[in-house]
């Protein structure tokens, strides 16, 4: 399960990334919609991972058959690409809160900023 795990998040990062790629490279109204999209995938790949840093972290984890050394070192990489995984959403959430703000919608701006630091605050209580 635990490699599953890492596979899909690892999924969703580079996804995201291509769709960050592409971003900064079409016009401002195709770039937010890309940005919004690599938002929501790494959303959802930060609350992948969340879970199985839980589960990994209960005690007895490493009785579903991994030794401890293996489990450490799984869990040392889904740790590792948590933080991946919420630096590009920051990233994105930034780029987006620019593109909107450019836009004139400061209410929405206001919203991907208060967004992003929560994902600020996340990753410095991590």
């Amino acid at each position: 399960a635990s490699r599953r795990a890492i596979k899909r998040v690892r999924a969703a990062h580079i996804n995201a990334s291509a769709l960050k790629f592409v971003a900064e490279r079409v016009a401002p109204q195709q770039a937010e919609a890309r940005l919004d999209e690599a938002v929501r995938v790494l959303e959802a790949g930060a609350a992948a991972a969340s879970q199985q840093l839980a589960r990994m972290a209960k005690p007895g984890a490493a009785a579903a058959g991994a030794s401890s050394q293996a489990l450490q070192s799984q869990l040392d990489e889904m740790v590792g690409l948590y933080v991946e995984v919420q630096l590009l959403l920051l990233d994105c959430l930034e780029a987006l809160a620019q593109l909107v703000s450019q836009r004139g919608d400061a209410q929405k701006a206001g919203a991907l900023s208060a967004k992003a630091q929560q994902v600020t605050d996340s990753l410095m209580q991590s």
